[in-house]
């Protein structure tokens, strides 16, 4: 533990991760090398423990900590993907914002609420959670709002199209 987070405040990895992006908001402030310097100790310790019990003969509770143990990379890997979701949204909110049109500000979170989402969901895919209904939830509410999105524009520019295409047909027409 003491290694990793050594290693972690010497490449300064708070400084780069959380202090580079807006991402201080979002996870408290927290100090991320120490949080994995102790998840990193909590996994060697369960690995131990998990030799320990073999030797003791206690073959259930020596199960259990190695598929806990062999768990803790994911879940690292689950706590990367979070952190890189909350930084690509932000990222993508702040520059839809920066072209300053009009509702901006709602597209730029739209997109950052989407983007987070996704993230969460490989990140719970990941630690071993099944959200397949969720999944199926997202695509179901994704595609009746891009049906709607269609309907809308279609409907909106029905006559525009009308009298452009009137137009096109005339300009054929009078070539041939």
């Amino acid at each position: 533990s003491w290694i990793v987070e050594k290693v972690l405040t010497k490449i300064q990895f708070n400084k780069c991760v959380v202090g580079k992006t807006n991402v201080c908001k979002a996870t408290g402030n927290m100090d991320l090398s120490k949080i994995i310097g102790l998840i990193t100790k909590w996994g060697i310790f369960a690995l131990f423990l998990a030799s320990a019990a073999s030797v003791v003969q206690l073959g259930g509770l020596a199960t259990f900590l190695e598929k806990v143990a062999f768990w803790i990379p994911n879940l690292i890997a689950a706590i990367i993907v979070a952190l890189a979701a909350l930084i690509a949204g932000d990222y993508a909110s702040y520059k839809i914002d920066e072209t300053k049109i009009k509702s901006s500000k709602f597209v730029g979170l739209g997109a950052k609420v989407v983007i987070v989402f996704l993230g969460a969901i490989i990140a719970l895919k990941q630690i071993g959670i099944d959200v397949s209904i969720v999944e199926h939830s997202f695509l179901v509410i994704l595609s009746g709002v891009m049906l709607a999105l269609g309907l809308a524009f279609g409907l909106g520019f029905a006559d525009v199209v009308k009298t452009e295409s009137r137009d096109l047909v005339k300009k054929i027409k009078k070539n041939l």
